[in-house]
């Protein structure tokens, strides 16, 4: 479910859009891609006090823990995609942050998470605003928004793809919980403008 518009803006190399509301799914303009690294990838991030393990975290735990957000969703049957959506702001700076539940996820369990630097934006009920200082969010390899693009290929090698403002990380490897092997796939994209990070997805998936 790409937004041709978004699409077309961000393939020019154009800023993220502040005004979206829905889960921007600018990782998809990347595409396939073909190799992948034999490791496993961010598997989930810290938003202030709260925990979010990719796969096991409820979007209802997050709404719960911050005390606002509502479960909102978009497209239907195999497409469908639930969602939570925050706008923090703090020090003159603003986040939008999506919390998705794809069909692999059952619409519950959280199993990616959009981030990305906006411009000043009124306030919507559909992205409620929340303290960023309060529930700044870090993956779990440490990287946040601001970062330089010099340090994040230091800390992450080189990516498996590049596409204009774009670099990807696609990361497949197997393994064993309780006896049991499950196949660990995931994927970090990130968007880079004047040097520094302004935006990254992240989703991670695990199936026996």
């Amino acid at each position: 479910m790409i937004n041709v518009f978004w699409l077309s803006l961000l393939l020019a190399g154009g800023e993220l859009p502040s005004e979206a509301v829905t889960p921007l799914e600018f990782y998809t303009e990347i595409g396939s891609i073909s190799t992948s690294r034999d490791e496993l990838g961010p598997v989930g991030a810290r938003m202030g006090v709260i925990s979010i393990l990719l796969g096991d975290t409820k979007l209802t735990d997050v709404s719960r823990a911050i005390g606002s957000g509502s479960v909102m969703q978009q497209g239907d049957a195999g497409d469908a995609l639930r969602y939570l959506c925050y706008t923090l702001k703090g020090n003159g700076t603003s986040e939008r942050l999506w919390l998705t539940s794809s069909e692999l996820g059952g619409g519950e369990y959280i199993n990616g998470l959009t981030l990305i630097a906006i411009k000043a934006t009124p306030d919507t009920d559909r992205c409620p605003s929340i303290d960023r200082s309060t529930w700044v969010v870090t993956l779990d390899n440490g990287m946040t928004i601001g970062m330089d693009q010099d340090s994040l290929i230091q800390k992450l090698g080189e990516p498996s793809k590049r596409a204009g403002n774009f670099m990807a990380y696609r990361y497949y490897t197997v393994r064993v919980q309780k006896g049991v092997k499950y196949d660990a796939d995931g994927r970090l994209n990130l968007h880079i403008a004047e040097g520094k990070l302004d935006g990254f997805s992240v989703d991670h998936t695990e199936t026996n």
